[in-house]
C-alpha cells in the first residue's frame, strides 16, 4: 500500500531534507484532502444519478448485510 502521507511531505520538501511540519503544509494537506473528497464526492453523484436502480440496489444489500452483521455480534 502506497504511504500517501510520506509522498506528500516528500512533495511539500520538494526533496530536500525533512524539516519540522508547519501550519502552512498542514493547510496545504487539507486543503488537498478537501479537494480530494469534493472530486469523489462529484464521481460518486455522477454515478448515482446515471444509474439510479443499481446505487439503490446496493444500498439495499449494503444495509441488509450490515444489520445481518450486527445481528450476529
Amino acid at each position: 500500500m502506497k504511504n500517501r502521507i510520506e509522498d506528500e511531505l516528500e512533495s511539500l520538501t520538494n526533496g530536500r531534507h525533512r524539516r519540522s511540519i508547519t501550519n502552512e503544509d498542514l493547510d496545504k494537506m487539507a486543503s488537498n484532502a478537501a479537494n480530494q473528497a469534493k472530486q469523489i464526492q462529484q464521481r460518486a453523484e455522477k454515478l448515482i444519478t446515471s444509474h439510479p436502480v443499481a446505487a439503490l440496489s446496493v444500498a439495499v444489500v449494503a444495509g441488509l448485510a450490515l444489520g445481518w452483521w450486527v445481528k450476529r455480534k
